[in-house]
């Protein structure tokens, strides 16, 4: 795991999920509308330092990012990544024990931080692969 994260897995994850029915987020009326690395990155304790899920992505250096698979196999607390749209989506992986959801924004309630499927039903999004970068 990179050195730069300012949180363990564990702390982020229930960072994280303390975020759910909150509305604590950086947008008006603390809402996460379209701050997805924003949310992913502040369960780790740091700034997004991309403007984007899809910039993250092609800016985390290969040698820290596990490209491909399928959004099951990526570990817990562990960002996952996907194209869709322009901007791409990022999601924290929360399950453990073949439990496959992750904490997510926008996904379930627009703007609102929620426990998914780590599949993105609904979105027809492609899945890029994981990283803890």
């Amino acid at each position: 795991m990179s050195v730069l994260l300012k949180r363990s897995p564990d702390v982020a994850v229930d960072w994280g999920k303390q975020r759910i029915n909150r509305l604590d987020g950086p947008k008006p009326g603390g809402r996460w509308d379209a701050r997805c690395q924003q949310f992913v990155r502040s369960c780790y304790g740091v700034d997004g330092w991309a403007d984007s899920a899809i910039i993250a992505w092609e800016t985390i250096p290969d040698d820290e990012k596990f490209i491909g698979g399928l959004p099951g196999f990526a570990p817990r607390a562990a960002a996952s990544y996907f194209a869709i749209g322009e901007h791409g989506h990022v999601i924290l992986n929360v399950g453990v024990d073949n439990r496959l959801n992750a904490l997510s924004n926008d996904n379930v309630r627009q703007g609102r931080i929620d426990i998914t499927p780590r599949s993105l039903p609904g979105w027809n999004a492609e899945f890029l692969g994981w990283s803890y970068w």
